[in-house]
């Protein structure tokens, strides 16, 4: 993999899970208390240590014992110490979080001590490492002018840089010039156009509009529970509701640039679906209700995944069979396209798709129609279906 540099936060969390929260002036009998490193930046370098990056973070601390948490966990992992700041006059950055045990909610307050003091001078010092690196990675729990010297610089080298705009603050007009990819979640993502909220797939497609219209290249939107949805002017993507963990989606183009410098090679993100630990009643029934379905492959009568409503046969017709391997690549990363048939006629492969209305359909079929090399299309609905054998008795 290849070289990862970070300029952000590293934040001392301190968690407590309670019953209840408490009103003014209560004190409430935590169930436990956990203590341990966290920060988004730090959490990011993290991350990509982890999965084999060389990685390297911008971070300033105190000079206090919980920078020991930053050093101890940067030597567990791999991360490079070399532009770890100290600040004279701030502490380290902490959080006091308190998650609900039963709701499974949780309340923060950040201090961002040390990270706030992160100056231009400082980040002007890692230049060659910046200019080493093949992504850069930054979020907002440090100061503007440092977040924007970093992607000044990013530019400069002509680096992929990535911007968590959390937590949302006030910022710069021009803070997303020159971002490669935002990564706002749909609270932020509606701070940040200006919108009412973003809940639908037309209003995430509105604000990452907006936000690209304030310099950013383009916009992965994170809706929760809802998925994700991707934007570039060119290139829309839905990561459907429902994604298991382990999926993978392929977006051509949108990988890291060619060494000669023209074009970019393929992104391919795969679907991590963490879930937590401690769950109230309510999760646990989604939990078991999602294993039934998820985990093992159910069919109605008509041969439709259960609680997939809708199937369609869509035929494919592709420019040239130079193109046949890519297409049976994003076949494979697309769960929803059950089968994959290569046929006669005028049209070269057919596919079988079940989802679970018209409103998915059309973004699955945005996806097809948006992948280079397809020629023509021809989708047929399922209305019923009569018969239909998973085998066929031998010829005697």
């Amino acid at each position: 993999m290849g070289k990862v540099t970070v300029m952000g936060s590293f934040i001392y969390d301190v968690t407590a899970y309670v019953p209840r929260y408490p009103v003014d002036g209560e004190t409430v009998l935590g169930y436990e208390i956990k203590t341990g490193p966290g920060g988004k930046g730090a959490n990011q370098a993290t991350a990509a240590a982890k999965c084999g990056a060389d990685t390297t973070m911008i971070v300033k601390t105190g000079k206090d014992d919980f920078a020991n948490a930053l050093h101890e966990n940067f030597r567990k992992v791999g991360i490079s110490e070399k532009y770890v700041y100290e600040s004279e006059t701030e502490g380290t950055g902490a959080a006091v979080i308190l998650v609900h045990r039963e709701r499974g909610e949780n309340r923060i307050a950040i201090g961002l001590g040390a990270n706030g003091t992160m100056s231009v001078e400082e980040v002007a010092r890692a230049e060659e490492e910046i200019a080493k690196s093949d992504i850069l990675l930054t979020q907002f729990e440090t100061n503007a002018a440092a977040i924007q010297e970093f992607v000044r610089l990013g530019r400069k080298y002509n680096k992929t840089i990535m911007m968590n705009p959390a937590p949302f603050c006030e910022m710069p007009e021009n803070i997303f010039e020159g971002v490669d990819y935002l990564t706002p979640n749909e609270t932020e993502a509606a701070y940040f156009s200006g919108l009412d909220k973003v809940e639908t797939t037309d209003d995430a497609r509105k604000a990452a509009q907006i936000l690209m219209g304030r310099g950013a290249k383009s916009v992965l939107i994170t809706l929760g529970g809802k998925g994700a949805f991707y934007y570039d002017g060119k290139v829309e993507y839905t990561v459907p509701e429902g994604t298991q963990s382990g999926t993978t989606f392929r977006l051509r183009g949108k990988g890291i640039q060619y060494l000669n410098g023209r074009g970019r090679g393929d992104m391919y993100v795969k679907c991590e679906v963490e879930i937590p630990k401690k769950l109230n009643k309510a999760q646990r029934d989604a939990q078991h209700k999602a294993q039934q379905h998820g985990q093992h492959t159910h069919f109605d009568g008509n041969g439709k995944l259960l609680g997939k409503d809708l199937s369609v046969m869509i035929s494919i017709g592709l420019e040239s069979t130079s193109q046949t391997q890519a297409f049976l690549e994003f076949v494979e990363m697309e769960p929803e396209i059950l089968e994959c048939h290569y046929i006669t006629g005028e049209y070269d492969y057919m596919l079988k798709v079940t989802t679970t209305n018209t409103h998915t359909l059309e973004m699955i079929m945005n996806r097809i129609k948006g992948f280079h090399g397809i020629k023509r299309t021809q989708t047929n609905v399922i209305l019923s279906t009569t018969k239909q054998l998973h085998s066929v008795s031998p010829v005697l």
